[in-house]
């Protein structure tokens, strides 16, 4: 290891506690066999895992026993998975560096170094009392501390064992479960160098830490460190560090309506996880909570309440995931017990009387006809690029009827450097606008400002009963350069009651430019049967029309490759794991233009056979022809 014994026991270790005093004594004599013996002995004696277990909840999924021991017995074999992709190193030491994946995906090392493996050989290990298992840990620690040196020097580049980032996992989210697990199986050698490991962890997150996500991962693993060793002379000063850094970047990285910065449904749950985490630990040390931390943690968690889809996912936003709102909020019951609209969620009744939600700050919103698994849902991006983790998708939403999600997006995808990485990331996977084959390119001029918390975005919205009115823009340039003078506004109506009509969708998407474009409206539709009608399109579950006014083309691509990316979903971040869907595209060439587009649920019953809209963009009216002959006329919103 790079610590040497020498300075680990003569300046980390706090000698002035009574019983390390002798380090002294022994470190002048050179004989640190004797410092590593005393030090062990002491570690065993005031270690107190009855009160870290009493309300510490292991961070990985809820397995059961017999998962948990098959893959504990694969661990002990060296078959080790990251990012869901597996390895097996056989009878050779496992390699902490190695890469298995075929186009060198930075992850599978990198994750591979946050120890789940060692976690699950403690979980095992509690099971059963099984030595194989502490034997195993022992094993793969030792294995990984030979290979992952901690650098010498303030600017040597972090291996991807050492990045801040895993360093703050494994030490707020792995290690403590395994070291008060394993404490009195390992060997006075092991356990001393675990501990002085821990410091050389604590060392780095105490003197690099980052920035947004990563800093609170990596301040919940300084905490833990500072709270949990409390032989180490640094530990007060690191628990300090780290309880200041928590409640500032709770209020700068989470606006006042509960939505992390990142506006991502997967960052938004390491977020919630982390806090929570620290939350337990400082509860059960007896450490006081700001109460600014334990309010904005649970609107954070309020988030997956209101974006939550009448199937009981959340939709993937930005580089998000599909989350299961009621196993979710499940897992915080022990924090927010008494809140009702969480029970709710948890006995599967109506969470609350409020349907839809508007995110002033964030610019996001989720509308809704009910809390049923038959109603009808819309999530609408309208606000800031976020601070982390974006997509090119101002002004997209999506559309849950007809018992799925009929209305999809490209959604989140493995962080490798593939096209169908580069595909979810741009604006070609989403249902906003292409101006001259060019997307949105908001990355190029952004940089987050901390007083960016505090703003509310341009995001404009009326809310009642029967029609929920969205309306925002896009003015900050497409493609490579982020150039021409485009601007792209956009109101939605969600008419969630007329005549006898299913909910459905209204979108008005008007274009201001003082120079001819040729514009692309996209749709990615998630369904089966797709027919082109002329200017409509029909299928099993969603029906999309226009007026019928010339200028328009319409067409449909599927599962495109070249000359780019076009008509595909990820279903989750793992790699390879994506499919086809249709994207139907409204092209118009002109300068300034008014284009209505009606999602409508496709149903036997009442629908809308035809709209007529005009094009200029001040028009306002908007008819619809029913299937029944009826017409109605809907007076647009401007706001």
């Amino acid at each position: 290891m790079t610590l040497t014994d020498h300075k680990f026991f003569s300046e980390i270790v706090d000698t002035s506690i009574p019983e390390l005093n002798i380090l002294k004594k022994y470190t002048a004599e050179n004989n640190y066999q004797k410092c590593r013996r005393v030090f062990a002995s002491y570690v065993r004696c005031v270690l107190e895992p009855e009160k870290f277990f009493s309300t510490y909840q292991c961070t990985q999924p809820e397995q059961s026993k017999d998962d948990i021991l098959e893959n504990a017995e694969k661990a002990i074999r060296h078959y080790m998975v990251s990012c869901k992709i597996p390895h097996d190193f056989g009878n050779k030491k496992v390699d902490w560096t190695f890469n298995p994946t075929a186009n060198g995906y930075i992850e599978w090392p990198v994750q591979l170094n946050r120890h789940a493996e060692l976690e699950t050989l403690a979980k095992a290990y509690r099971l059963t009392s099984d030595i194989r298992y502490a034997e195993a840990c022992s094993e793969l620690f030792e294995s990984w501390k030979e290979q992952m040196l901690s650098p010498k020097t303030d600017e040597e580049k972090r291996s991807v064992g050492w990045r801040t980032l895993e360093c703050g996992i494994r030490q707020g989210l792995v290690w403590p479960v395994v070291f008060h697990t394993f404490f009195n199986e390992f060997s006075d050698d092991t356990l001393v160098d675990w501990c002085k490991s821990v410091w050389e962890q604590g060392n780095e997150l105490s003197r690099f830490p980052t920035a947004r996500n990563w800093l609170i991962m990596e301040m919940n693993g300084l905490l833990h460190i500072g709270v949990l060793n409390p032989w180490l002379s640094d530990a007060t000063r690191w628990k300090n560090q780290a309880l200041k850094t928590l409640e500032k970047e709770i209020a700068g990285q989470v606006y006042a309506d509960g939505v992390h910065n990142e506006l991502s449904t997967d960052y938004q749950i390491v977020i919630i996880k982390n806090y929570s985490v620290a939350v337990r630990l400082c509860k059960a040390y007896e450490i006081n909570v700001p109460e600014l931390i334990m309010e904005r943690l649970e609107k954070a968690l309020m988030i997956y309440v209101t974006h939550m889809m009448p199937n009981g996912v959340t939709p993937s936003i930005n580089d998000g995931a599909f989350v299961d709102s009621k196993n979710l909020i499940g897992g915080y019951m022990d924090l927010f017990g008494s809140n009702k609209i969480f029970k709710n969620i948890i006995s599967e009744t109506k969470p609350t009387d409020q349907l839809s939600f508007v995110f002033e700050y964030a610019g996001l919103a989720s509308l809704r006809t009910g809390w049923s698994k038959n109603d009808s849902f819309v999530f609408f991006d309208g606000g800031e690029f976020g601070a982390g983790h974006q997509h090119e998708d101002k002004l997209s939403f999506v559309f849950f009827t007809n018992g799925k999600l009929a209305l999809c997006e490209g959604n989140n995808y493995a962080y490798d450097t593939s096209d169908m990485r580069k595909y979810v990331l741009s604006t070609y996977a989403h249902n906003t606008l292409l101006v001259d084959s060019m997307g949105q390119n908001r990355r190029k001029n952004y940089k987050w400002h901390p007083d960016m918390i505090n703003k509310k975005s341009d995001l404009k919205f009326k809310l009642s009963d029967t029609v929920d009115s969205l309306s925002a823009e896009y003015h900050e340039g497409y493609g490579e350069d982020a150039g021409t003078d485009v601007v792209h506004r956009r109101n939605l109506y969600f008419v969630k009651s007329l005549a006898d009509l299913k909910p459905f969708v209204i979108c008005v998407d008007r274009v201001y430019s003082s120079c001819e474009h040729s514009y692309d409206i996209m749709w990615h539709v998630d369904s089966g049967n797709i027919i082109q009608h002329e200017k409509s399109i029909k299928s099993q579950h969603l029906d999309i029309l226009i007026s019928d006014y010339s200028g328009v083309n319409v067409s449909t691509v599927t599962g495109q490759t070249e000359p780019h990316m076009q008509g595909w979903t990820a279903n989750s971040a793992i790699q390879g794991d994506f499919r086809p869907v249709c994207c139907v595209l409204h092209n118009i060439r002109s300068k300034t233009f008014r284009h209505t587009t009606v999602l409508f649920p496709a149903t036997d019953g009442l629908k809308i056979e035809k709209i007529e809209s005009g094009y200029d963009v001040d028009d306002k009216k908007i008819k619809l022809v029913l299937s029944d002959k009826t017409e109605l006329y809907f007076e647009e919103t401007l706001f």
